[in-house]
């Protein structure tokens, strides 16, 4: 049965009154690849863990990043998601889902459906994989997500009476998604502290 090598190493915090730990986890065996070596660390230093956060992304060293530059990073994401889970339960996108449904489903062929599908951006897939595992177009309304019903409500068919109600919440979600690119743009930055295993 295949084991796990754990080996600790342990640094000074940033305000010197700590430490953060770095674990490196490894497969016991020969053979080891980089890819198979994870990297977790842990600030264990009350002073410090009020200020900084440990992020850990896939494939590269853990490292420290202040708690208000992240929180500020996120809240941008999350106005975005917030706006888009709005659009997905409101009555006008449970409206559109049925137009939407309507359409598709009325054409007569898989071709046509197939045409109704990729115009409206609710498939990607060609004809040929689209007929080995055909949905329907109440199907493809129902997994929409909000960005795609604000777009396909701006239609003006598809957005009927709502049309005002899409062309606001297409416009909401352009000017969410521009503040998020700038927040990303300002991603939070690893923290210098010289410990060993974390990035800087």
């Amino acid at each position: 049965m295949a084991t796990t090598d754990y080996t600790d190493v342990s640094s000074p915090c940033p305000c010197g009154q700590g430490t953060i730990t770095v674990t490196q986890a490894s497969p016991d065996h020969p053979w080891v690849k980089a890819s198979q070596i994870t990297y977790s660390a842990e600030i264990e230093c009350e002073v410090c863990r009020q200020v900084y956060s440990v992020q850990h992304d896939y494939g590269a060293f853990p490292h420290l990043v202040r708690k208000a530059d992240l929180q500020a990073f996120q809240a941008a994401r999350q106005k975005r998601q917030t706006a888009v889970r709005e659009i997905e339960a409101s009555r006008e996108a449970g409206d559109l889902r049925r137009r939407i449904a309507a359409r598709v489903d009325a054409e007569w062929s898989m071709a046509a459906k197939h045409r109704q599908l990729q115009g409206l951006g609710l498939a990607y897939e060609s004809l040929g994989t689209y007929r080995k595992r055909p949905y329907s177009g109440a199907d493809a309304a129902k997994r929409a997500g909000g960005t795609s019903l604000a777009r396909i409500g701006c239609i003006d068919e598809l957005g009927a009476g709502d049309l005002d109600f899409f062309r606001e919440a297409k416009e909401k979600l352009e000017q969410l998604e521009q503040l998020e690119a700038e927040e990303r743009r300002l991603k939070p930055q690893p923290v210098k502290t010289g410990a060993r295993w974390l990035q800087e």
